[in-house]
C-alpha cells in the first residue's frame, strides 16, 4: 500500500513550512500557507477515526489528501489565524464566528467533527482571500 505512506510527505513538506516560518517576517497576523499544527491534528484526527472504524478510506484518497496537505503546506494562500490584538467584536468576527461554530460541532460530533473544523478552516480562509483580492485596495496620500 504505497498511499499508506505518503503521509511521510506531509512531514518533510511540514519541516520545509516550519523552516520558512522560522524566517518570514511577513506571518505575524495570519498565516501564508497551511500552519503545521492544523495540518498535523487533521492527520491525527483523521488516521484516529479511521483506526476507530468511523471510516474506510482508499490508498489513493490517502496519497491526494497527502499532496493536497503538502501543498497547502508552502503555499502562498493566506490563512486566517486566531492571534488576537483585541477581544473587540468588529475586527476578530471571523475568529469568533469560526470558534462558535467549532465548538458546536465538537458538542455535536465529538472528535469526528475536528477534520472537518481544519477543512473548514482552509475553506474559510480561501474564500476570504478570494473576498479580498476582489474589494478595491485602499490608497493613503
Amino acid at each position: 500500500m504505497p498511499g499508506i505512506y505518503a503521509v511521510f510527505v506531509v512531514a518533510l513538506f511540514s519541516a520545509l513550512r516550519l523552516a520558512k516560518f522560522n524566517i518570514d517576517e511577513e506571518q505575524k497576523e495570519e498565516f501564508v500557507g497551511l500552519n503545521t499544527p492544523a495540518c498535523a491534528i487533521f492527520v491525527t484526527s483523521a488516521g484516529w477515526l479511521y483506526a476507530n472504524g468511523a471510516f474506510t478510506i482508499q490508498p489513493w484518497i490517502v496519497l491526494a489528501v497527502a499532496v493536497l496537505l503538502s501543498v497547502l503546506l508552502i503555499s502562498p494562500i493566506r490563512m486566517f489565524s486566531f492571534k488576537f490584538k483585541s477581544y473587540a467584536l468588529r475586527p476578530n468576527a471571523l475568529r469568533y464566528a469560526f470558534l462558535l461554530l467549532s465548538v458546536i460541532a465538537l458538542g455535536l460530533f465529538r472528535i469526528a467533527a475536528v477534520p472537518f473544523i481544519i477543512m473548514g478552516y482552509v475553506v474559510v480562509s480561501i474564500g476570504r482571500n478570494i473576498v479580498c483580492s476582489r474589494q478595491p485596495k485602499m490608497t493613503t496620500k
